[in-house]
C-alpha cells in the first residue's frame, strides 16, 4: 500500500516527584522482561526523577538528561490499574529478500553502560565468546561504553545464519542490550543535467558570476537574498554535509570548507585529496550538496551558498566509488562530530545535511533504531538539527509514500522538492512525515571534475542542502538558540 503513514508523536508525560532513592520495579515484571531479553538493568537516569548528571568528561551536560548514544530504557514505577510501559521490540523481523541491509552483517550493543572498565572488560569478552560460540564475530569497535551506552560493535555471521536469525540469537546472551542490522543507505539520485536555466536575477546582492546571470533561481524563488539583508553566517555557524565527499580544492569552496577536520567516516581517517579520487569526492553528490550551502558568497566566482559563507565539515560515508554507505560509517561520523564537539574543537556546529537515505515498507520493523538515537542525541545533547532528502519515488518518476530513513525520524528536518514555478515536483515523495518543501529542480551548483566545475541537478539532495544553509543563516543571529522537541 502506498498510504501515508501518519507520523507518530511522542507522548507527553506529566512530571512527577520521584523519590531520590532507587526504584525497584516489581519483582515479576522484572523477571518477566529479563525473560523476553528485553530489559536490561540500567543506571537510574529517568528523565522524570528531576535529578541531574553528572557531566561525562569531554562532552556537554545533555539537555534532556541523556548521554551520547544512550539506548536506555526508562524505569516505570507500576502500580494498580497501569500498564507495562510501551517499548520497542527487541528485534525487527525483516523479510529474507531484505535488500536494504548489509549482508552477514550485524551491530550489537554490549549491556556494560555505566560500569568500571574492569567489569565493561569482562562483560566485553563474555559477549564476544558467546558470540563466537554461534558463528558471530566481533570485527570492529563503533563506540566506546559510556554512562547511559553500551559498547557499540560490528560482528559478522560467519556460520550459515541469516541476519533475522543472528540479531535474535545475539539478543539472547544476557552480556548483550541491543542487535539491529547494518543498514545500506544510498544517496538520493541525482545525475548532471546538460544544461543550466537561467532566471532574471532580482536583488541580488552579491558578485558572483552565476548568480547574476540568473542560473542560481533559488535564492530568489527562496527571499534568500532578501534574508542577507538581515543575516549573514561569514563563518560563524558549521554546517557537517554527510555525504559522498568533497572536492577540497574547488575554487568556490575552499575558503569555507574546514580541511584540516574533513573527515572519511567510511575508512575512519582523515579526508584528504590525495587518498580519494576527484580531490575528496569520488561521486560529485557531496560536492554539489556542499556548494548550495556554502559555496562563497562574494568572490566574484561560480555561485554563492544560501548560509552565506558557513563553514562547511565534509564527511564521506561512502567508499571510494561514491557508494555503500551504511549504518556504521554513519555512526562513525556522529560520533566523530560529537568528540570535536566535546573536546572543545569545533563549537558552532548547528546543522547535519544528510542527503541520503532507504526506504522501508514498515514504519516500527525497517527503521534504524541506532542511527535514531544517535541523531536525537545530536539534537537535544549536542544542539544539532539534522535536515534530510525526503526522497525522490521510483525510477518511472513515480513518488513513494512509504516510509524513508532518515528523512522520517521525528527527529529529522525531511525536505521534499519544488520546481521552478514553487509547485511540488512531480517525482517528490511526500507522507505525513514530511517536514518543508524547497527548490529541487535545475539547481546549479559545484562539482567536483575540476576545481572550476558547476552543473546542473535535480533531486531532494538539492532540495535539502539549501533549508540546510538557511538553517544555519538563521543560527547566525543567535548561536545559543536551542531545539526543542515537537
Amino acid at each position: 500500500s502506498r498510504q501515508g503513514n501518519a507520523k507518530k508523536r511522542p507522548v507527553k508525560m506529566e512530571s512527577r516527584e520521584m523519590p531520590k532513592r532507587r526504584i525497584r520495579e516489581p519483582k515479576a515484571w522484572r523477571e518477566r522482561m529479563r525473560a523476553k531479553k528485553t530489559y536490561r538493568e540500567m543506571p537510574w537516569r529517568s528523565r522524570l526523577s528531576g535529578r541531574k548528571e553528572k557531566k561525562r568528561k569531554g562532552l556537554p551536560r545533555r539537555v534532556t538528561g541523556r548521554k551520547p548514544g544512550s539506548l536506555m530504557v526508562h524505569c516505570w514505577k507500576l502500580g494498580k490499574g497501569r500498564e507495562e510501559p510501551p517499548r520497542r521490540k527487541a528485534a525487527a523481523e525483516l523479510p529474507e529478500d531484505a535488500e536494504n541491509i548489509v549482508e552477514n552483517e550485524i551491530i550489537v550493543v554490549y549491556d556494560d553502560a555505566g560500569v568500571s572498565e574492569k567489569k565493561s572488560e569482562k562483560i566485553q569478552k563474555k559477549a564476544e565468546d558467546a558470540l563466537s560460540e554461534i558463528d558471530i564475530e566481533v570485527v570492529d569497535e563503533i563506540a566506546e561504553s559510556g554512562d547511559g551506552q553500551g559498547t557499540i560493535v560490528s560482528a559478522q555471521i560467519s556460520g550459515e545464519m541469516s541476519v533475522n536469525e543472528a540479531v535474535k540469537e545475539a539478543m539472547e546472551d544476557e552480556n548483550v542490550s541491543y542487535a539491529q542490522p547494518n543498514y545500506k543507505y544510498e544517496l538520493m539520485d541525482s545525475e548532471p543535467l546538460p544544461e543550466a536555466v537561467e532566471v532574471e536575477a532580482e536583488g541580488v546582492l552579491t558578485n558572483d558570476l552565476y548568480v547574476k546571470s540568473g542560473y542560481t533561481y533559488y535564492l530568489n524563488s527562496t527571499r534568500t537574498a532578501d534574508a542577507w539583508e538581515r543575516a549573514r553566517s561569514n563563518r560563524s555557524v558549521t554546517v557537517a554535509v554527510f555525504d559522498s565527499g568533497c572536492r577540497l580544492s574547488h575554487e568556490d569552496l575552499r575558503n569555507n570548507v574546514l580541511k584540516d577536520l574533513a573527515y572519511d567516516a567510511y575508512y575512519r581517517q582523515k579526508l584528504t585529496a590525495k587518498d580519494v579520487p576527484n580531490g575528496g569526492d569520488p561521486n560529485g553528490h557531496g560536492t554539489h550538496v556542499s556548494g548550495l550551502i556554502a559555496a562563497q558568497a562574494g568572490n566574484g566566482l561560480g555561485i554563492a551558498g544560501t548560509s552565506y559563507n558557513a563553514n562547511i565539515l565534509p564527511i564521506k560515508i561512502c567508499d571510494n566509488n561514491g557508494k555503500n554507505a551504511t549504518t556504521q560509517s554513519i555512526l562513525n561520523g556522529i560520533y566523530y562530530c560529537q568528540k570535536l564537539v566535546g573536546d572543545g574543537v569545533l563549537k558552532n556546529l548547528r546543522v547535519l545535511n544528510m542527503s541520503t537515505g532507504y526506504y522501508a515498507t514498515s514504519e516500527s520493523y525497517y527503521a534504524d533504531y541506532l542511527l535514531e538515537t544517535q541523531l536525537e542525541d545530536m539534537a537535544y545533547g549536542f544542539n544539532v538539527l539534522t535536515v534530510c532528502a525526503g526522497g525522490n519515488g521510483d525510477s518511472l518518476g513515480t513518488p513513494y509514500t512509504i516510509p524513508m530513513y532518515p528523512s522520517d525520524f521525528d527527529v529529522c528536518l525531511s525536505v521534499t522538492a519544488l520546481n521552478r514555478n514553487g509547485y511540488n515536483c512531480s517525482w517528490s515523495d511526500f507522507n505525513a512525515a514530511k517536514d518543508i518543501s524547497a527548490p529541487g529542480e535545475y539547481i546549479y551548483s559545484t562539482y567536483n571534475r575540476n576545481d572550476r566545475s558547476y552543473v546542473s541537478m535535480s533531486g531532494t539532495s538539492m532540495a535539502a542542502p539549501i533549508v540546510s544553509g538557511i538553517c544555519a543563516l538563521l543560527w547566525s543571529k543567535n548561536l545559543n538558540w536551542r531545539l526543542r522537541r515537537r
